[in-house]
């Protein structure tokens, strides 16, 4: 059961625009977006503000090596069989998330 003050806070965020996600009260119930506007029965659902979902990319990163002869390779690992000529360039390196 929420408090007064918790009732409050979503009762503010709601008139602010804000998406509210509401579940049967109880164990083992998801979370849903209502289809139409919530009816705030507090005695069967329970109501919170829709989290903000941050996105966790994993970034994949392309390490650059410089070869005497003056052109670059990438690689996602290290190199099979190393250089030994060859000058790591993080400068040129590539970023690209998925």
């Amino acid at each position: 059961m929420k408090t007064n003050e918790e009732k409050l806070a979503i009762y503010k965020a709601y008139l602010e625009g804000k998406e509210i996600e509401f579940k049967y009260a109880g164990e083992g119930y998801k979370w849903t977006t209502p289809n139409n506007p919530p009816v705030f029965d507090y005695s069967l659902f329970d109501y919170r503000i829709k989290p903000d979902r941050i996105k966790t990319r994993t970034m994949t990163v392309a390490k650059a090596y410089v070869m005497p002869e003056g052109y670059i390779f990438w690689t996602l690992t290290e190199p099979a069989y190393p250089y030994k000529d060859a000058t790591r360039a993080p400068e040129f390196d590539l970023v690209a998330n998925p």
